[in-house]
C-alpha cells in the first residue's frame, strides 16, 4: 500500500479549494483537481474516497465556526438595540466569517449546492428575512414575496462584494454602506 504524503494531501486540498471558489460543488471535477494536483485520478481516491469525502474535509471546521459566529451574533443581538448599534453587529458578524476565510465564505454560501451544506444559503436568506420582518411589523405578511427577494438581494450583494473586493477595510466600507443602505430601504418601508 502507498503511503499518503503531506504535501500531495495539502495540494489537494488547496487546488480543490480553488476550484470549488471557481465552479461550486458541482462544476468542479475530481478529474481536473488530479491534473491540477500532478497526481493520476485514481491517486486522488486513495486520499479522499470522493468529492463529497472532500468537500466535507474541505468545508467542515469553518461550517462549524461559521454556524457558532451566527448563533452568537444573533443571540447578542437579540439583547441590543436597534439602529445604529445593530448595523454594526451585522457588520461584524460578516466580518467575522469573511476574515475567518473569504474563500470558505463564499464557498459555502454561493457554490455547495449539491452538498449537505445546501441548505445553508437558504437558512441565512430566512435570518435575514426574519429580521426584516421584524422590522416591517403588519406590513411583512402584505408583501411576503418582496420581504422574500430583499433578504436574498442582501445576501447576494454581501457575497457579490465579498467576492470583488480584495482588501478587508474595502470591503468593510462596501459593507457598511450596504447595510446602511439597506436598513435605510426597510424604514421607508415601515413609514
Amino acid at each position: 500500500m502507498q503511503v499518503l504524503k503531506d504535501e500531495i494531501y495539502n495540494s489537494i486540498i488547496q487546488h480543490a479549494e480553488a476550484l470549488f471558489y471557481e465552479r461550486g460543488f458541482t462544476g468542479a471535477s475530481m478529474r481536473e483537481l488530479a491534473q491540477k494536483v500532478g497526481i493520476s485520478f485514481s491517486n486522488l481516491y486513495r486520499y479522499f474516497k470522493n468529492k463529497n469525502d472532500l468537500y466535507d474535509t474541505l468545508m467542515q471546521p469553518y461550517y462549524a465556526g461559521f454556524m457558532d459566529t451566527i448563533r452568537g451574533s444573533l443571540a447578542h443581538e437579540e439583547r441590543e438595540p436597534a439602529g445604529e448599534d445593530h448595523v454594526h453587529l451585522v457588520l461584524e458578524m460578516f466580518m467575522r466569517l469573511i476574515r475567518t476565510d473569504r474563500k470558505k465564505f463564499v464557498i459555502l454560501l454561493e457554490g455547495s449546492q449539491g452538498t449537505k451544506y445546501e441548505p445553508v444559503r437558504a437558512e441565512m436568506i430566512a435570518a435575514i428575512r426574519e429580521r426584516i420582518d421584524e422590522s416591517l411589523p403588519g406590513r411583512a405578511q402584505q408583501f411576503p414575496l418582496l420581504i422574500q427577494v430583499l433578504a436574498a438581494n442582501l445576501l447576494q450583494a454581501i457575497l457579490e462584494i465579498t467576492m470583488r473586493t480584495p482588501d478587508d477595510e474595502t470591503l468593510l466600507g462596501n459593507l457598511e454602506y450596504l447595510v446602511v443602505y439597506h436598513l435605510g430601504g426597510i424604514e421607508k418601508l415601515n413609514g
